[in-house]
């Protein structure tokens, strides 16, 4: 447990966005390794190098994400067009004037303001209005077009930007053979559940197949609140197949 604790502390703290969060941890572990010494405590020592090491490995990452220039023209709001793959499904959610849809995907390509660069980051894509269908269409592994106005995600979170449609989505490469294969079982569980109520329809997917496309952000909020999050990435069966749940 205090391993554990270490590590999620110095994750949390080097991607928080604190200037010089890192070098707080690395501060606040000093202490700790002189204190496992003078007790000769391995158990000391490695929370102490697990708070170290974790805090770099998140420090790291977050550099790279908030160095990339996909980033940088998220700052500036800039209109841009992006080559991505998806990677999860697309979310559709009500809002109080029209319905929006949302899904993430790793950016490949980026290119505005008179640029062209390679990337590899991960991007939220919304789209209403006209181009609610083009992003509810994509199913995970497809490589799209897309083109929109960036901006700078909530501190801590993987994605480099967000970006919102205005422009229609164009398809660049279907998903392999074995994505498509999955599609088809996840599409048939979905219409077997159609005829239920909002809420099972929505988890039934989620939990056996990790199909999260009818979940909505309430729900999902709910099962990150409780900590189950790790039931709807296809964990479901298990929980199937425990008498005790």
């Amino acid at each position: 447990m205090p391993l554990a604790v270490a590590a999620w502390a110095g994750m949390w703290v080097a991607t928080s966005g604190v200037p010089g969060a890192v070098l707080g941890v690395g501060a606040a572990a000093l202490p700790v390794l002189l204190l496992a010494r003078l007790r000769r405590s391995w158990l000391l020592a490695a929370v102490a190098l697990t708070l170290a090491v974790s805090a770099a490995i998140g420090g790291l990452r977050s550099d790279l994400v908030t160095s990339s220039s996909l980033r940088h023209l998220a700052e500036d709001q800039a209109v841009v067009n992006l080559e991505l793959t998806v990677l999860t499904d697309p979310q559709r959610r009500s809002g109080r004037f029209a319905d929006s849809a949302v899904l993430t995907g790793e950016a490949r390509e980026v290119s505005g303001r008179g640029m062209r660069d390679l990337v590899r980051q991960q991007v939220v894509v919304r789209g209403s209005g006209d181009y609610l269908d083009g992003v509810l269409d994509a199913r995970v592994g497809t490589t799209l077009e897309v083109r929109g106005r960036l901006r700078v995600p909530d501190p801590g979170v993987p994605e480099a930007a967000i970006l919102t449609l205005n422009g229609p989505v164009r398809t660049l490469a279907e998903p392999n053979a074995g994505l498509r294969l999955v599609e088809r079982v996840r599409s048939g569980l979905r219409a077997s559940v159609s005829e239920a109520a909002e809420e099972p329809r929505a988890l039934l997917p989620a939990l056996v197949l990790g199909d999260t496309s009818r979940m909505q952000p309430e729900l999902t909020e709910d099962f990150r609140t409780t900590g189950l999050t790790h039931l709807t990435a296809v964990s479901g069966d298990t929980v199937a197949n425990k008498d005790e749940c």
